[in-house]
């Protein structure tokens, strides 16, 4: 309950005491006070507990994910203004299908969500072992670039063991 209350300060703070804040206000409460009983900075009793080297490892997992999230949703509109705003677009779609490692459905669809952020980039169907993938422009690089952002994906998932090949 401490948490929720001093969220709801920093909110107040930060959005003032406009009711149509609280419209924002009252979710990111909600989520903040979820992410804190979630990371174990919470006790079952409400009091401060620290939290485990799996959850900190997880949710610097998500940090990555939320920056590499922010930072193409950028590039991606960039991009895409400046290569269909002139009058000669400089555009040359192509289609190329991508394959995944990705064995859960629901990964596989968070990474066609981040595909599409990519600049000049849609998923345009997701299949089980593969994603077609819609370019603006070719270029020899997405599929390394679609590979880091699996493996983001994939570090987003708890727990999961990573196999090493022995040498």
């Amino acid at each position: 309950m401490l948490y929720a209350i001093g969220a709801s300060l920093i909110w107040l703070a930060y959005a003032g005491a406009h009711p149509a804040s609280w419209f924002v206000g009252v979710p990111m409460i909600v989520a903040v006070v979820y992410v804190a009983k979630y990371l174990g900075a919470l006790s079952n009793d409400g009091r401060p507990a620290v939290p485990s080297a799996q959850r900190l490892r997880q949710l610097g997992a998500y940090l990555k994910f939320a920056t590499f999230f922010i930072v193409n949703s950028v590039r991606g509109a960039v991009d895409v203004s400046l290569r269909t705003v002139p009058i000669r677009m400089n555009i040359s779609p192509v289609l190329f299908s991508y394959p995944t490692r990705l064995s859960v459905e629901s990964d596989r669809v968070l990474l066609a969500a981040a595909i599409t952020l990519m600049p000049g980039t849609l998923a345009a169907k997701i299949g089980d072992t593969h994603i077609l993938v819609h370019s603006l422009v070719p270029d020899p690089s997405m599929a390394d670039e679609i590979a880091r952002c699996e493996q983001l994906v994939e570090d987003l998932r708890p727990g999961q063991v990573k196999e090493v090949a022995n040498v």
